[in-house]
């Protein structure tokens, strides 16, 4: 079921529809999304992304993780698909940046501050060159290292001086919707971006850093259109990215508030649904 601005609240079943033979571009977030419920990459994905490539349907990796961190996932296909990471604020190909969105430093010290008020809470300052934090807490530094590939700590993240700022991370493990969201929205308020980007995490960014915005660029740059795009996402940073695609899906295990923003369901990432779904590209695309 779904209603015309994407599926609503009861229609969240898997929906596979008939694909134009010019699909041309694929666009999909990570964490919930591609990745499985342990956080990896299932071993039947690279086989259709072969198969993409071959076809010259470009790729896109659209992740609110560090570029590389995405970047060691990918070795083998860094001259073949493009990157956003940091929530739309790193852009790259080919293992160079194509744009770089820098995050006002001196919105650093107060959401610093906030964050250090919060209960079981952790901020990380995540800069161009490396991701920096000032906590030592063992469960929290597995987590972002799971997200973050090149992490340095030090005593203070308002003091990191040569690495511009991408975005403020915020780790709150397991109350990220119901305590550290809720606690700092109220930076939106200062005209800052806050959106959840996972089950533990909030993000703090310039108000137009989104996913949105560089797929935008790179459709324009590759003269494809939002009909010839198809995009995965299951948190409420998906959105704007969602907004590009005409073949946008939420996977099942989508935040709740995603659906609406996505024209169709993909089975969940524990079944593969994005792989399930590009198969189904892949031998069913019809002609217009």
């Amino acid at each position: 079921m779904m209603h015309k601005n994407g599926v609503d609240s009861t229609g969240v079943h898997p929906s596979f529809p008939k694909f134009p033979q010019d699909i041309k571009l694929v666009v999909t977030d990570m964490d919930g999304t591609l990745l499985n419920p342990n956080g990896t990459l299932s071993p039947s994905f690279f086989p259709v992304l072969d198969r993409l490539l071959e076809r010259g349907v470009e790729f896109v990796v659209a992740s609110g993780r560090q570029y590389y961190n995405l970047r060691e996932m990918f070795q083998a296909y860094l001259d073949r698909i493009y990157f956003i990471a940091e929530n739309g604020s790193f852009e790259a190909f080919q293992d160079q940046p194509l744009s770089i969105l820098e995050f006002d430093k001196a919105n650093v010290r107060p959401i610093a501050e906030a964050v250090r008020a919060l209960e079981n809470c952790h901020a990380v300052y995540c800069g161009a060159k490396q991701a920096y934090v000032e906590d030592l807490d063992a469960a929290f530094l597995q987590e972002v290292s799971k997200y973050y590939q090149r992490l340095e700590i030090v005593p203070d993240i308002t003091a990191v001086a040569d690495d511009p700022c991408l975005k403020i991370a915020v780790c709150n493990l397991g109350e990220a919707p119901d305590y550290a969201y809720p606690h700092l929205r109220h930076f939106e308020e200062q005209g800052l971006k806050v959106v959840l980007s996972g089950r533990n995490w909030v993000d703090l960014s310039d108000p137009i850093a989104n996913k949105g915005v560089p797929l935008k660029r790179l459709q324009q740059r590759l003269g494809i259109s939002p009909d010839q795009t198809l995009a995965f996402g299951d948190q409420m940073n998906d959105s704007e990215m969602l907004s590009c695609a005409t073949y946008s899906f939420a996977v099942a295990n989508a935040f709740p508030e995603l659906f609406p923003h996505a024209r169709f369901v993909a089975p969940s990432n524990a079944e593969h649904g994005v792989i399930q779904v590009l198969e189904h590209l892949l031998q069913n695309s019809v002609e217009k």
